[in-house]
């Protein structure tokens, strides 16, 4: 070989091998500041700094970050957020680790540009704030899709997932209201993983008694492989951080009379914050290389038929509502795969489940703890259940099939398991799930049925996290992601429509998201076609439920006797298979 070729070889091999997991970086970022002493008049906090040192810590000591850059108090501002996102870009490459952290305040800003009118923001030191628009601008410069923002503010939630949160009053009209939606899909970050302390409409609490804020706290303490390494390989996933994290979370605001639910959106599968991070392969890039060059591929596809035509500009907007405190189940999503129904067939010899969830999520390789599985479903019992025909030869087809109870399987991590089914009513849902749901009533035969729902647990499911999948009976396939400790029970909620249908789930506030109304008249008058509950109470969170909708845009939702009192965005659009998650702000109380 000659001189220029040799050269040239090792020249490709020493690019090739830089750029290997071998020598991929741990990055961290890390914003807290409490406020104090500002000239913006925003109010201070307590433990954001705190919160911060303690992040700081945790990436160091568990995570073996290679490199963690801290800003606290009056070095948080938008120039200097948008100057280090700046310079991580400029550093990363594709395969590095980036975990980016936030503690302090959240608000919400109309804004007729933005998804749903409203525009969230990070609370930054002095103005501009920073806008979610903001961020995903900055993001998008990041090439490592192993990055992961962790917010700890109040609804960060709504940065995370479509709609818009913030604390302070929701500007709404005083003479009416909004409806402000809160799909699955998320709008910004693409490639990026995003954790918020709580859902979009909850605060994210300090406990005096930790010393730091709820989350965090608990966040911090994942990162420690003796407890958040559920599946036992001696390092800690961002999901199983989460799923860990989250369990105490919910708990401990339980403990409290609050709720804090922590959400999680993106591609977290297979990102190692923390334990034994070992160095993978050759062979094991060239997979990963494989893998990344056929999503880029699909992507640019995709991205060549459908353009955001949009323009991107940086917020500095001077007058902003602002957050009084900082105060910021896992979130599961439910996948339609194809309305078809078919029989499900009796299993005989279930095998045991194998972890992991996906390909990328590390496996277990020597444990053989495992835990439990609670699944709160409301999937209902009789096949006559939820939905009305006048087709004749459906009427037929529906008598038939008789009052029979539908048929549940169980796949965990791809594999059919044994599994305990019970049917509950209102009831009894509400004991086990907490949440007050109108199951409603079937007819069969002149005769009037309660519905019930389905309640399903599994035993000895090695821990770790899986994925779980349900098939029912005139149901579209349900996915939940699920993490399982060991000698522990976990437990999940999830939503479900028949094939065909979707789902409605909201809660009524007045003013802000600290003053749910409960006993507030909600109803959807343009309903037809399925024999279920459309009208209700919320109940003591404010909370209201209309299941197995036929799929329109163009349903309408009132909370209020006053027939003339209108909301903004009060039409909605239901999807087969979807839960449409929204919330109603009143201005006033209207009975």
């Amino acid at each position: 070989m000659s001189r220029h070729g040799k050269i040239l070889g090792i020249t490709i091999f020493m690019i090739f091998f830089l750029q290997s997991p071998v020598f991929a970086k741990r990055i961290g970022l890390i914003f807290g500041t409490d406020y104090r002493g500002n000239a913006a008049g925003v109010p201070a906090l307590e433990l954001c700094e705190k919160d911060a040192r303690l992040m700081e810590q945790a990436l160091k000591r568990h995570g073996k970050f290679d490199y963690v850059k801290v800003l606290l108090g009056p070095r948080v501002t938008a120039q200097n957020m948008k100057s280090e996102l700046k310079k991580v870009a400029s550093i990363t490459k594709k395969n590095d680790t980036v975990i980016i952290y936030f503690s302090g305040h959240g608000t919400v800003q109309k804004d007729s540009r933005a998804p749903n009118g409203m525009r969230n923001y990070l609370i930054m030191y002095e103005r501009p704030h920073v806008s979610d628009k903001n961020l995903d601008v900055w993001l998008k410069k990041i090439k490592s899709n192993k990055t992961v923002w962790i917010f700890d503010a109040c609804f960060s939630g709504g940065i995370v997932k479509k709609g818009s949160r913030g604390m302070g009053r929701v500007p709404v009209r005083s003479n009416g209201g909004t409806v402000v939606q809160n799909g699955n899909d998320s709008l910004y970050f693409e490639n990026k993983t995003l954790i918020s302390s709580s859902a979009s409409n909850e605060r994210a609490f300090e406990l005096d008694e930790l010393g730091h804020g709820l989350f965090t706290f608990w966040f911090t303490k994942s990162m420690n492989p003796n407890n958040g390494d559920l599946n036992g390989d001696h390092v800690v996933s961002v999901l199983e951080a989460f799923e860990w994290t989250s369990k105490r979370v919910r708990s401990e605001s339980k403990k409290k009379r609050r709720n804090q639910n922590p959400q999680i959106v993106g591609s977290p599968s297979g990102i190692l914050i923390a334990g034994n991070i070992r160095p993978r392969s050759i062979e094991e890039l060239e997979v990963e290389e494989q893998k990344t060059f056929k999503k880029d591929t699909s992507r640019q596809h995709t991205n060549e038929q459908t353009k955001d035509k949009g323009t991107v500009t940086t917020t500095t907007e001077e007058s902003v509502t602002i957050t009084t405190k900082k105060e910021i189940t896992v979130q599961m999503t439910v996948e339609t795969v194809a309305p078809e129904v078919v029989e499900i067939p009796v299993v005989e010899k279930p095998s045991r489940p194998a972890d992991p969830v996906t390909e990328e999520e590390p496996s277990a390789e020597i444990s053989t703890a495992t835990g439990r599985l609670e699944i709160i479903t409301t999937i209902l019992q009789s096949r006559q259940a939820g939905r009305t025909t006048m087709d004749s030869r459906q009427v037929m087809k529906m008598k038939k099939l008789g009052n029979v109870t539908r048929k549940i399987r169980v796949q965990v991590s791809g594999n059919i398991v044994p599994a305990k089914i019970e049917w509950v009513d209102r009831n009894e849902l509400k004991k086990v799930s907490g949440e007050d749901i109108p199951l409603g009533f079937y007819s069969f035969n002149m005769k009037r049925y309660k519905n019930r729902v389905a309640v399903i647990t599994i035993e000895d499911i090695p821990a770790g996290i899986h994925e779980v999948v349900i098939e029912a009976d005139d149901y579209p396939l349900i996915k939940e992601r699920v993490g399982v400790e060991k000698n522990a029970q976990s437990r999940v909620f999830t939503i479900a429509s028949l094939a065909g249908y979707g789902s409605i789930q909201g809660k009524v506030f007045r003013d802000n998201y600290d003053s749910p109304v409960k006993g507030q008249k909600v109803w959807l008058p343009t309903v037809k076609g399925v024999n279920q509950i459309h009208t209700m109470r919320t109940t003591s969170d404010g909370s209201f439920w209309f299941l197995n909708l036929p799929p329109s845009d163009d349903y309408q939702l009132k909370a209020s006797i006053m027939e003339s009192i209108s909301l903004d965005n009060e039409k909605l659009n239901v999807r087969s298979g979807d839960v449409l998650r929204l919330d109603v702000v009143l201005g006033k109380n209207f009975r």
